[in-house]
């Protein structure tokens, strides 16, 4: 913990204390006060990271203080306005910021996707399901 001296040569310095018999006998005697501890402010990090199997660029946001991260995929247009919520309650939502949102544009227009087959499987899956469905409700009218 934080304690200030009140007295003596140190009066007035902050220094870290460990939590004790003997610092609450200081802090009962007068001699130092406990001092809160400052509120951790978070700081977010932002940037632009690529999928390792797809080649999907996307925007990456993290937290300094851990609390969680921020991924956005899509249209580059649809970035602002888009916020990191602190899980940590160190800062107020933030916005992607606009030379981040740039950054995303530009390497968007390079992004070339691979479909691997397992995703390839599904979109065959999911056609032939709807394909399916459409043929059955053809035949009700």
């Amino acid at each position: 913990m934080r304690v200030k001296f009140l007295s003596g040569p140190r009066k007035g310095e902050i220094t870290h204390a460990p939590r004790s018999q003997e610092t609450d006998l200081l802090i009962n005697a007068g001699l130092i006060e406990r001092v809160p501890d400052e509120p951790a402010v978070a700081k977010t990090t932002w940037g632009i990271g690529k999928g390792a199997n797809s080649q999907q660029y996307f925007i990456l946001g993290t937290c300094s203080l851990g609390c969680g991260t921020f991924r956005y995929v899509g249209p580059s247009k649809n970035a602002k306005g888009q916020k990191f919520f602190h899980q940590c309650g160190g800062s107020m939502p933030v916005e992607v910021p606009a030379e981040v949102i740039e950054q995303y544009r530009i390497a968007k227009r390079e992004e070339k996707l691979v479909i691997g087959v397992d995703e390839l499987n599904f979109y065959a899956e999911v056609h032939m399901r709807y394909a399916h469905e459409t043929k059955v409700d053809s035949k009700k009218n």
